[in-house]
């Protein structure tokens, strides 16, 4: 919590509850939580306490000083954002800073006794406490169990005693382990939760030979797990591979030939021919070879050599699969004129492109 005598700017932190970026549009000064964080808080708490104990255990949580003089007479019926009214008038009465520091919750209002009544005592709060742990006490499983499995009865008049609780651990806990491994969201859980509820009912209806509800729970249990796909027969069958039917698959394709696997120039060659059905670049080759030469120039460029003008013959690229377009495209000829660039050029007079493959050519 933030020191109430020094000013920290929270610009440069997040909401400590929601994570959102704090702004000095969605929080006040001083504050590690947003005006939607603190007011949904403050919310949770008016439901339990009322409006006035919700205010002055808001104002200890975030370091702010209770000052019940400037609170409106029609506070408690106020239906806006009672928090955020209450902020706000703490910076309009002149009650947030004093001195040019700003106070916190002990420069305000925080003697319990003396807002709620002066025979409120530490006995009480020791009494309270007393009467608290022995009603937990008496309640069957432990906290994480009533959290888990709620405390209504099982079925009709059968509450929920300690030996089911830990009976509806063991099932949950069998169910998940056959899933070890697979991700277990939220909804698969609640499914197993929801299973195992039912098949302990099934137990105790079996046992009292309630054989017709006994049936009606078998059907719901079946279509939930239906529902799920967490049958046996819901799951989806593997189908077998054949090697025959994947051989004349592969031989369909072209990519297999009397049973035998093409080498690795067939295969290249059959994978071009049968599945690439258009050009796979949208340019022609001088692209290509304005990129080689420029390479070439960079280079000779760091060893102090001179620039080349034309491209070496033996790095011409050859366009073997008709991959590349036939012609250069009007955006080529836009860039190469505000470029300043023109067609290159090889070393030997013939500049004729070559449209068949020929040993020892890099291909691109």
């Amino acid at each position: 919590m933030a020191k109430s005598n020094k000013k920290i700017d929270t610009t440069e932190y997040c909401c400590s509850i929601c994570g959102t970026p704090l702004t000095e549009e969605n929080s006040r000064e001083n504050a590690f939580t947003c005006f939607d964080c603190e007011s949904k808080r403050f919310k949770q708490l008016e439901e339990k306490n009322g409006t006035h104990i919700a205010l002055f255990l808001m104002c200890g949580m975030t370091d702010l000083p209770l000052e019940p003089m400037i609170i409106p007479d029609k506070f408690v019926e106020e239906q806006d954002d009672k928090w955020k009214i209450y902020t706000d008038l703490l910076i309009e009465k002149g009650k947030l800073e004093k001195r040019g520091k700003l106070r916190g919750f002990i420069d305000g209002v925080s003697d319990l006794r003396e807002i709620f009544g002066e025979e409120l005592s530490q006995k009480d709060f020791a009494n309270y406490v007393a009467n608290e742990q022995e009603y937990i006490d008496q309640l069957e499983g432990t906290e994480e169990q009533r959290e888990r499995w709620g405390e209504l009865p099982l079925w009709e008049k059968v509450p929920l005693t300690s030996e089911y609780y830990d009976e509806l651990d063991r099932r949950l806990d069998a169910k998940m382990e056959r899933y070890k491994g697979f991700s277990i969201d939220d909804v698969l859980l609640d499914t197993f939760k929801k299973i195992s509820k039912l098949e302990l009912i099934e137990e105790l209806l079996l046992s009292k030979g309630d054989v017709e509800n006994f049936a009606k729970i078998q059907k719901s249990i079946d279509a939930i797990q239906a529902s799920e796909q967490l049958r046996k027969k819901d799951e989806k069958p593997i189908e077998e591979m054949r090697l025959d039917a994947m051989v004349i698959a592969l031989e369909n394709a072209g990519l297999m030939e009397n049973g035998e696997l093409l080498t690795y120039d067939e295969l290249v060659v059959a994978l071009r021919d049968n599945f690439i059905k258009a050009k796979k670049y949208n340019y022609s080759l001088d692209v290509c070879d304005q990129v080689i030469l420029d390479i070439q120039n960079s280079m000779r460029r760091n060893a102090d050599l001179m620039q080349l003008i034309d491209l070496p013959e033996e790095l011409e690229v050859v366009d073997e699969y008709g991959e590349f377009s036939a012609e250069e495209t009007e955006q080529e000829k836009e860039a190469k004129k505000y470029a300043g660039l023109t067609k290159v050029q090889f070393e030997k007079k013939s500049t004729q492109r070559k449209t068949t493959k020929k040993a020892g050519n890099k291909n691109a």
